[in-house]
């Protein structure tokens, strides 16, 4: 049996990567204030720069 130390599956592809530790507490301390899931995802979602997209940019209801 050989080890391959490479993983296949996905390319570096934005909906899959983490979202930053910053951005989560931020999302937390919304939901904490009472902020419903909804508002957090509008407000992203309107804010979005089309020129740098983040992935924050792309957060679902799984994320939250």
């Amino acid at each position: 049996m050989n080890f391959v130390k490479m993983h296949y599956g996905h390319d570096f592809e934005i909906q899959h990567l983490r979202i930053p530790k910053e951005e989560r507490v931020n999302i937390a301390r919304k939901l904490t204030a009472g902020v419903s899931m909804t508002k957090i995802l509008d407000t992203y979602r309107d804010n979005i720069d089309e020129n740098k997209l983040k992935r924050v940019d792309l957060i679902t209801r799984k994320d939250i």
